[in-house]
């Protein structure tokens, strides 16, 4: 098995061209940075965070974004697993604004 982002790559490709769209449209969709997308889709991203590929993965798959993703990320699937996709949503929020900068960062983990 390849990487999530080999794996990826064509997986854009064809949800786009199945609906006739645009890259930028699709990053909207996700919620995911256009240049990440554009990246994956040329073969040039080597690298993908779980947030994103989760973002990714259920606007492609919806219904099977969870066995997709323990593939390639067991131990975070294995972490979140009976969780609702709503508390996911909410927990990866929370993750992505604690990590948006280094002061933030210190002040969650000094408190928690």
């Amino acid at each position: 098995m390849g990487s999530i982002c080999d794996f990826l790559k064509e997986e854009i490709r064809d949800f786009v061209s199945q609906k006739d769209e645009s890259l930028r449209w699709f990053s909207r969709q996700a919620d995911v940075d256009y240049t990440t997308i554009y990246r994956l889709s040329s073969g040039e991203q080597k690298r993908l965070s779980f947030l994103n590929a989760y973002r990714i993965l259920k606007v492609i798959s919806p219904a099977g974004y969870l066995g997709v993703l323990g593939d390639f990320y067991p131990d975070e699937v294995r972490e979140i697993a009976g969780t609702s996709p709503a508390s996911i949503d909410k927990r990866a929020a929370i993750a992505e604004a604690v990590l948006k900068d280094l002061l933030t960062f210190k002040v969650y983990t000094y408190a928690s």
